[in-house]
């Protein structure tokens, strides 16, 4: 085995496993499915959190339902050595940006950004553009469209320990059509403070925040009724496990709607994906493998090309370097 990265057993796979479905499940559910004492579960949690394998608990939400789109940016920059801190504050301090990353390619630096409408995202590039004039070689951007898939949990983790892979399938809570919400003073409160811990108990958000439990409890209860909190999930270091995260752009060709809806479910279904979207107003699939080499990763690709030949024009890739920041509750959201 190779030093450098940690080992899961099987019943630390399992425990992932069940987090990454509601991180909010008590250790004694766990235990109960794991074959553990409710003690053992919490020391292992706690194991998984101290090796850095687990390092943050998140609300995954349907944004849209607030007034929130998805944009992806790419940049190719010219930066002297000197400015790359400069740029990635910047990134990691923008209220608007839910991820960035530095990236290997075409193009050397990725940001998703949750935006009002397509007038703020054109006035934030404006901004990019005029601040980092110098620097900034060539930018490609997508609108976010229909997600049909979105996973914390690869099946290589899984994969051996007994669950059943037709459990795993992500939600089609981000493409079905609901009603918009508005939410008030005590949800943006209660949100600023699950966004930065989901796992945080209840009895620590009263404490905080000065409202009863009962009120904590029947305003997240309130929020999941609407479809706008979807689960809590972990956000799992996959680079300490051996893993490395690619982005992925399939570029299509004209083609009939059955045919392109047979790519997006083989997709759905590809346990290598922890992220997929078609892209609006662009023949474009954008999908994040995570993968534990690029050949591997190149084989993957020629299998869904030799698949879909009819339909894929071109498919390119970017290899994740270093995630910057990562948080699907931007301040934008919460002001």
């Amino acid at each position: 085995m190779d030093e450098r990265y940690v080992n899961l057993d099987l019943k630390d796979r399992k425990i992932l496993y069940m987090l990454c479905n509601e991180a909010r499940i008590s250790a004694s559910a766990i235990a109960k499915q794991v074959g553990l004492s409710k003690d053992a579960v919490k020391y292992r949690i706690r194991r998984l959190e101290r090796r850095g394998v687990i390092y943050n608990y998140i609300v995954e939400a349907n944004t849209e339902l607030i007034g929130y789109t998805g944009y992806d940016i790419f940049l190719k920059l010219k930066l002297p050595p000197e400015q790359e801190q400069e740029i990635a504050d910047y990134f990691n301090n923008h209220p608007n940006i839910c991820w960035s990353c530095s990236i290997s390619g075409e193009f050397n630096y990725f940001a998703e950004l949750l935006c009002k409408s397509n007038y703020e995202f054109h006035k934030i590039t404006q901004e990019i553009a005029e601040r980092f004039s110098r620097y900034i070689d060539v930018y490609k951007f997508f609108l976010v469209g229909p997600l049909f898939r979105i996973s914390q949990l690869v099946a290589s983790i899984y994969g051996g320990s007994g669950i059943s892979i037709k459990n795993t399938q992500p939600t089609n809570a981000f493409y079905e059509e609901k009603d918009r919400i508005i939410l008030d003073n005590e949800e943006k409160k209660i949100l600023r403070i699950i966004s930065e811990d989901a796992k945080l108990p209840i009895y620590k958000i009263s404490e905080r925040l000065g409202l009863s439990s009962d009120i904590i409890r029947y305003r997240l209860k309130k929020l999941r009724s609407k479809g706008f909190i979807l689960r809590t999930t972990p956000v799992i270091d996959y680079s300490i496990l051996g893993f490395e995260d690619y982005i992925v752009l399939i570029n299509l060709k004209r083609s009939t709607p059955k045919k392109e809806e047979h790519l997006r479910r083989y997709l759905k279904y590809d346990q290598s994906i922890k992220y997929s979207y078609r892209a609006l107003a662009k023949q474009t699939i954008f999908s994040i493998f995570t993968i534990k080499t690029a050949s591997e990763l190149e084989k993957h690709i020629k299998q869904i090309r030799t698949r879909f030949y009819e339909i894929i024009d071109s498919v390119e890739y970017y290899h994740v370097l270093e995630h910057q920041r990562f948080t699907l509750f931007p301040e934008a959201l919460l002001s």
